[in-house]
């Protein structure tokens, strides 16, 4: 799998994106594709004199095997080291982070499906919005059910990646931004339920026993404890609702402190018949 780098010249409200360099040796390569959030990635190469030349910030990485994810250049982190010698980690985003630089404004008011909302959307502050453009973003492809559902609202001053994933998160769908040329699209579309829970498609399960667990963890702590106070009435100190309070305490399996002065608590301790659990002597 080879790295293709390219470089982005925005001019007006176009982009021009032209390949620079075909990178195949570097030594490890993190690709992290997330449906609710914007992806990320991270390059890990010899810091050689043409290899910083070739990553800079602002251009973009893209996989020779995947034709939907883009990555653009954001953190350049050079290490020396005399023993195992000098690298460079290269770490960004994927398109999508470039509606991180723009917000809802001014407030937008909608009543009709999903699509036609982040539609409105985008067209008022990010593909027909003067000066606010992103040069080269239009709309992609969508599909889903998801995307059609309707609804109303308002929103406004909010970051359009922020709301945008937030959006997908509620009604399970997730939006994309791929290089198409000299344009950038978005995409929106919906997940493929493989769940248990569902007969249609084939299910994936990440379990130990099919080794597709790296590792796991798991931990119980009873540290931390929830406390409720009571503070009673005096005309409350009946048995009947001290013994409530005591059995609804064991079953919350909270902590609870009561609160009362000690002389009425003598006086409550004194009018409780014995029980076949209390000790007589």
């Amino acid at each position: 799998m080879q790295l293709e780098i390219y470089s982005l010249i925005a001019l007006k409200d176009q982009i021009s994106v032209s390949l620079e360099a075909i990178c195949d040796s570097y030594s490890s390569l993190l690709w992290d594709i997330e449906f609710y959030q914007c992806g990320c990635f991270e390059v890990y190469i010899a810091a050689s004199p043409q290899n910083v030349s070739i990553f800079q910030r602002g251009r973009i990485v893209a996989r020779s095997d995947d034709a939907q994810h883009f990555g653009i250049i954001e953190s350049l982190q050079l290490e020396t080291d005399a023993e195992k010698g000098d690298y460079l980690t290269v770490t960004g985003r994927f398109l999508a982070c470039l509606l991180e630089r723009r917000i809802i404004y001014p407030t937008i008011t909608a009543n009709g499906s999903y699509e036609d909302i982040v539609r409105k959307v985008l067209s008022r502050n990010v593909i027909s919005a003067g000066i606010r453009n992103l040069p080269g973003f239009s709309m992609g492809t969508v599909s889903g059910d998801c995307w059609q559902n309707t609804t109303r609202m308002q929103v406004s001053y909010d970051n359009i990646l922020e709301w945008l994933y937030s959006l997908c998160e509620t009604i399970g769908g997730s939006a994309n931004v791929r290089l198409d040329g000299n344009a950038l699209k978005c995409d929106l579309f919906s997940g493929t339920d493989r769940s248990l829970l569902q007969d249609d498609n084939p299910h994936i399960v990440f379990s130990d026993a099919y080794n597709n667990l790296l590792s796991f963890s798991y931990a119980a702590d009873d540290a931390v404890h929830d406390y409720v106070l009571f503070q009673p009435a005096a005309s409350c100190f009946l048995f009947d609702y001290f013994f409530f309070i005591i059995s609804s305490a064991v079953a919350m399996g909270k902590t609870h402190s009561f609160l009362m002065e000690e002389e009425l608590l003598y006086s409550l301790l004194n009018t409780i018949p014995p029980m076949p659990w209390m000790e007589t002597g």
